[in-house]
């Protein structure tokens, strides 16, 4: 299945609608994900969709292409993986594939990916997160990737879902956050058939598994020093979603994580390289009724315009997804009622998400894609489906948002 975003690439107003078209055929994006079968997903990691990012990883100012790679059981257990792939941008509408020559050809179960220049040489490098072990692809600015992973000290080797790349202790190199899902072992897999006898079984019941903090120290290597700076996660929370910003206005950034069916995450930066948890006070930890949520998708952003940083969190189905407004001295508040985009929020599952600018009116609107887990839905006839549209509200500048996911 092709991924939503692509759809993105060509969004056009015309006569003032915003209007996409999908020009992912004549793209030359060729890719097909791989997650588990089709009609039956027994364990918790075949449920989870790859991730995919543009980026300019040849510096001549056209943004590339990378799509993470899933997998099956059976090929875990036949040692027969498939990996990522890199799709250049021939700066005419369309891509040429070229992971064999870039040498991104690492097999394993994706999840996720982040980019960045983590060794302040000019070219921007790929961390790519997998069912365990991660991998740091350093770029080396002639259109060839080295697997740095082990050098580098970043190899998580648990289920790693999303990451993040900044500078969180200010000292001029890019830092590293990873948050991490489920303990899975698959010589010992837990049951299927939970939930009514009806789908897989977890995340709740499963072993939780901590999240990392690696500080970079400047010469090409990094420091788990998660525990150490307050930014470890002692409770093994589901970790699903990291993001990032200065949520309370003092000059730093702080991390967030979506923790799925789990208590949320804020670590503010007290400015010395050191971090506290403050999910819970801040009002970031749940959402208004004091409910924990499923939480996947995260992004940060002043929808606003008040100059400060709000948050949004994409959900599991019979709950909403979750719109934060910064109120001011770190305290946020669940508005997404008052945005007017609760209600057609409960029957999906959201996953990826992002506040982007999309009709250029200076106003961030709201993106996510949507798809549930659960294959008997598929033929169930519910109101509730399996395969699911993506979700565009528009910003509508007074607080509100309106749903244009069908007329664009």
């Amino acid at each position: 299945m092709l991924l939503p975003w692509l759809l993105l690439c060509a969004g056009t107003l015309l006569g003032g609608e915003l209007r996409f078209v999908d020009v992912t055929g004549d793209s030359g994006i060729d890719f097909r994900h791989v997650n588990g079968l089709k009609e039956r997903k027994d364990y918790l990691p075949e449920t989870k969709g790859g991730g995919a990012g543009f980026f300019d990883y040849d510096n001549d100012g056209w943004l590339d292409a990378l799509m993470v790679q899933g997998s099956t059981l059976e090929r875990v257990r036949a040692n027969n993986e498939l990996h990522c792939e890199l799709y250049r941008n021939r700066r005419d509408g369309t891509f040429k594939k070229v992971t064999a020559e870039a040498g991104i050809t690492y097999r394993g179960w994706g999840m996720g990916v982040t980019f960045g220049d983590y060794d302040n040489d000019g070219w921007t490098d790929v961390y790519l997160t997998y069912l365990g072990p991660n991998v740091l692809y350093r770029n080396n600015g002639d259109g060839t990737f080295e697997d740095v992973t082990k050098k580098a000290g970043v190899g998580d080797s648990r289920w790693s879902t999303s990451a993040a790349f900044a500078d969180f202790d200010k000292d001029g190199d890019l830092d590293l956050y990873v948050a991490n899902y489920v303990f899975i072992d698959f010589e010992h897999l837990p049951p299927t058939n939970c939930h009514e006898n009806v789908v897989m079984c977890g995340p709740m019941g499963l072993p939780g598994v901590g999240d990392s903090y690696y500080q970079n120290n400047g010469d090409g290597t990094f420091s788990e020093v998660s525990e150490k700076v307050g930014a470890d996660d002692p409770d093994r929370y589901y970790g699903l979603g990291v993001s990032f910003g200065d949520l309370d206005n003092d000059g730093d950034l702080d991390i967030y994580v979506a923790n799925d069916a789990t208590p949320n995450l804020l670590f503010v930066n007290r400015g010395d390289g050191t971090f506290d948890e403050m999910g819970l006070e801040s009002g970031l930890a749940f959402s208004a009724d004091g409910t924990e949520q499923a939480s996947m998708g995260v992004d940060v952003a002043d929808f606003d315009n008040d100059g400060l940083l709000d948050v949004y969190i994409a959900h599991f189905a019979d709950d909403y997804s979750t719109l934060y407004h910064n109120e001011g001295g770190l305290l946020f508040k669940d508005v997404t009622g008052q945005a007017l985009i609760m209600r057609p929020e409960i029957r999906l599952v959201s996953w990826g998400t992002a506040f982007i600018d999309f009709d250029h009116d200076g106003w961030k609107d709201i993106f996510h894609a949507n798809g549930h887990v659960y294959p008997y839905l598929i033929k169930a006839g519910l109101a509730q489906t399996f395969y699911q549209s993506q979700t565009l509200y528009l910003n509508q500048k007074d607080g509100t948002f309106k749903d244009f996911s069908r007329s664009a």
